[in-house]
């Protein structure tokens, strides 16, 4: 049996995000602009967390792993993010599973849970008998897919919510696969256009 540490945070399955689900337009946007919204592709992604006795890959951080019978493609050690990522005297995992509705790797949380740390044994980065703990949760919206109708579609739908007045920023709204600083970056020039200061450049330090 693995053991889960306590909840600590709501899911992301919150009453605030079943609101914003409920948000309509009306009028309803032109055919065309919904068949482009249900036409842009994206990954989500299992990321599991799992805490070991045990320190097998010294001072690294990340690591690709190729293989296809490993289910996770990148797992990190993020201990090095600070000390509210660290538990003194061990070692955490965070490994990440992308998949896609209706896939092979499209499971609930314990099954995933199993699939990663018998994976993980297998690379021998955590042997089952020094486990402490493992958790996992779901993000439905991870990456963009950049399929032969990507620029098409997108823009189709973000000239139309520019169109009524509504700006998109950051990575799922604006359907890019930016990084956090782009997206700390273009989200302060929208600020900026907002108060009327359309030129104004990005302060130094900002995204650095």
């Amino acid at each position: 049996m693995i053991r889960r540490p306590p909840r600590s945070t709501p899911s992301n399955s919150s009453a605030a995000s079943d609101v914003y689900k409920r948000q309509v337009l009306d009028p309803a946007p032109p055919e065309d602009v919904i068949a482009g919204l249900h036409g842009m592709k994206y990954n989500s992604i299992h990321i599991t967390v799992v805490n070991t006795t045990s320190d097998k890959v010294g001072n690294n951080f990340a690591f690709l792993v190729p293989d296809p019978e490993i289910p996770f493609h990148r797992v990190s050690k993020i201990d090095f993010l600070g000390h509210a990522y660290h538990i003194p005297d061990t070692t955490t995992f965070m490994a990440e599973i992308t998949f896609r509705k209706g896939d092979r790797f499209d499971l609930d949380s314990d099954a995933v849970i199993e699939m990663v740390v018998d994976g993980l044994n297998r690379i021998d980065f955590v042997a089952k008998s020094e486990l402490n703990f493992a958790t996992s949760e779901r993000f439905e919206y991870a990456y963009v897919i950049y399929d032969l109708h990507h620029r098409q579609n997108t823009d189709k739908v973000l000239t139309y919510l520019e169109s009524i007045g509504i700006t998109s920023v950051g990575r799922f709204a604006t359907f890019e696969y930016i990084n956090m600083d782009t997206s700390v970056e273009r989200a302060y020039l929208a600020a900026a256009k907002f108060l009327g200061r359309e030129n104004e450049e990005v302060p130094l330090g900002l995204i650095s």
